[in-house]
Order: C-alpha cells, then sequence, then structure tokens
C-alpha cells in the first residue's frame, strides 16, 4: 500500500518538512522554561533520567526512538500492565501533573526536529 504522502511532489514534501522544523524549534525555545522546570522537579522526585526513551513503529514500519518526560517510576513496565490506568501507582506524584498539563510531550518536539 502506498501513502498519499510519498506521491506528492517534492517541493510540497520539503515545505512541508521546513515549516514543520520552523515550528518545533520556535515551539521548543519558548517551552524551554516549562521544560527546565519539568526535568528538575522530576529530578528531584525520582532518581533516574528525566527523560524517557522508548522505540515505536512509524509510517512505513520504522522504527523511531520517542522522547518523553519521565512521569512514572523507573522499571514501571515491568511493575505492571503496558497500559496506564487512571489512578495508576506507578505514575509520581510530578508525573500525574505533567500528563494533566501535557507537559510530559513537550520533547516530542524533539522528534520533529531529529
Amino acid at each position: 500500500m502506498v501513502r498519499t504522502w510519498a506521491r506528492r511532489p517534492l517541493a510540497s514534501r520539503a515545505a512541508k518538512r521546513a515549516l514543520d522544523v520552523i515550528l518545533a524549534a520556535a515551539l521548543l525555545i519558548a517551552c524551554l522554561p516549562v521544560l527546565i522546570a519539568a526535568c528538575l522537579a522530576i529530578v528531584l522526585e525520582t532518581p533516574a533520567s528525566p527523560l524517557y526513551l522508548q522505540w515505536r513503529t512509524g509510517m512505513g514500519g520504522r522504527s523511531f526512538r520517542i522522547i518523553k518526560l519521565r512521569t512514572m517510576l523507573t522499571g514501571a513496565d515491568q511493575l505492571g500492565p503496558p497500559l496506564t490506568l487512571c489512578a495508576d501507582p506507578r505514575i509520581t506524584r510530578i508525573g500525574s501533573l505533567l500528563r494533566r498539563w501535557s507537559i510530559d510531550e513537550l520533547p516530542q518536539l524533539l522528534n520533529v526536529l531529529a
């Protein structure tokens, strides 16, 4: 199955990529103070890295590494089911706040740049 995006002209794909990079970079710079504060809060609450890296499968079956802020205890994937429940005890206090405001998703702007 051929995706419709792959059939678009090269100039159209290049323009979209340029717009994605410009917007992601601008948003990342604007959100940098919030990201730094969130990382500091995570480090103060848990001894682990504030960033969570995971491999996912993208368009065309390509694997890519996703970057998010850590909102769960280290090793949470071994401590319970792969899906997170509403009141999951593996979610940290800071993590629940980050999830409520979707701040944990901000590092995905780095994924766009990569």
